[in-house]
């Protein structure tokens, strides 16, 4: 029988690491809309989540998170959550200030 080699998508679902950071980094999102005194906006908290979720598979594609065991990665899910959005919020107005002129 030929040997059966997994494809990119089985990896994924395999891989929980990936599912761990995605989760941590939208209850991050989640939890900063709702202490916050901003009101909630559903399309703003869906781009927020959005952007989480491209920052976890960006961490995930670049192996970061390989070699880690649970506690270090639920660390880094947790700080990733807390720093995560605002650092991306802050880039996407530096990049819009520089367009203005």
């Amino acid at each position: 029988m030929p040997d059966r080699t997994n494809t990119a998508v089985e990896q994924t679902a395999n891989d929980w690491r990936l599912f761990v950071i995605i989760i941590m980094l939208w209850l991050g999102v989640v939890a900063r809309r709702l202490i916050g005194d901003e009101p909630l906006h559903v399309r703003k908290l869906l781009g927020e989540l959005l952007l989480s979720l491209i920052f976890g598979v960006g961490l995930w594609a670049l192996g970061l998170l390989q070699g880690l065991n649970g506690l270090q990665l639920i660390t880094l899910g947790a700080f990733s959550a807390l720093g995560g959005g605002r650092t991306v919020e802050l880039v996407l107005r530096f990049v819009a200030q520089l367009k203005k002129g």
